[in-house]
């Protein structure tokens, strides 16, 4: 069922008609065939190669968007019972992967993926620890590491575990930098949305997803923000609400699409959503939207 919804969703966006009409601008879009299910995250590098990860096996997955062959490189020694999430490159070469485990977790593995030789190989001396109990949580079965992006040496994560606060949820952000951990919360903004992606702006802001099928948001953290040293409680940010328009909100959900990933594509921002979840299957969709937050 969720399947054929999407495909009338396509069909109705390429008309421009009806309830899935979107707004100017934006477009959505089925995935070609032959990229490997459950893709998480994604990148768009600036000489404009797109990748995300996918869980099982666990691969760096280069997208295509106009049809071209797209490309898996395996990932070898994750130890057992963690899963890629979310992914960013790092500054000196290679990747970074946010993980996922079996099980409630007091903290959760990035994993530090470096070339060797042509192989994806995981580099555990240098890849840090996000604790979930520096921000009093603990992560739930399969809720983990769900975004990541770069600013320069600073990596962003952000994760699925939510919490209450002084004036309702919020969701755990966290930078890396100098070998130390900051931390923050972003208020959530929607009734059940979790955050799913995070987008490095070059200014030094932050562009976050915020979702559970129709309940979306895309959140903007303006440059400049603050977060709490090591040790001391998390700060509280503030996230802006910049959308997404209506439009694009009622065309995902009525085809079932839950995204996963954001990247800067230009002057836009570029989509991707999973396509294998316990009770939706489907084409893996792309979309892009404006790069604005009025």
């Amino acid at each position: 069922m969720r399947r054929a919804l999407a495909l009338s969703l396509l069909a109705a966006c390429a008309r421009g008609s009806g309830p899935a009409a979107l707004p100017a601008g934006a477009a959505l879009r089925a995935l070609p065939g032959g990229h490997a299910h459950g893709l998480s995250d994604l990148v768009v590098l600036p000489d404009g190669q797109a990748w995300a990860v996918a869980e099982r096996p666990a691969a760096l997955q280069r997208l295509s968007f106009a049809g071209a062959p797209p490309a898996a490189l395996p990932v070898r020694g994750l130890p057992t019972g963690v899963e890629p999430e979310a992914l960013a490159p790092a500054a000196d070469g290679g990747w970074w992967l946010g993980t996922e485990g079996e099980g409630a977790r007091a903290a959760d593995l990035i994993a530090r993926v470096r070339d060797e030789d042509g192989a994806l190989v995981v580099d555990l001396d240098a890849s840090p620890i996000l604790s979930w109990a520096d921000f009093g949580l603990q992560a739930p079965d399969n809720k983990g590491i769900e975004g990541l992006c770069a600013h320069g040496d600073a990596l962003i994560a952000v994760g699925e575990p939510e919490a209450e606060g002084p004036t309702g949820r919020r969701a755990p952000l966290a930078r890396w930098q100098g070998g130390a951990w900051s931390t923050g919360w972003v208020p959530l903004q929607t009734a059940k949305g979790k955050l799913s992606a995070v987008a490095c702006d070059p200014d030094g802001g932050l562009w976050l997803i915020e979702r559970h099928y129709a309940d979306l948001a895309l959140l903007r953290v303006d440059p400049g923000f603050a977060l709490a040293p090591a040790g001391a409680p998390p700060a509280t940010l503030a996230a802006r609400r910049c959308g997404p328009d209506p439009a694009w909100a009622e065309a995902t959900a009525e085809g079932g699409v839950n995204w996963e990933g954001l990247a800067l594509d230009g002057d836009q921002l570029r989509w991707l959503s999973d396509n294998q979840q316990s009770t939706v299957t489907g084409p893996t969709m792309w979309g892009l939207t404006e790069r604005r937050c009025d």
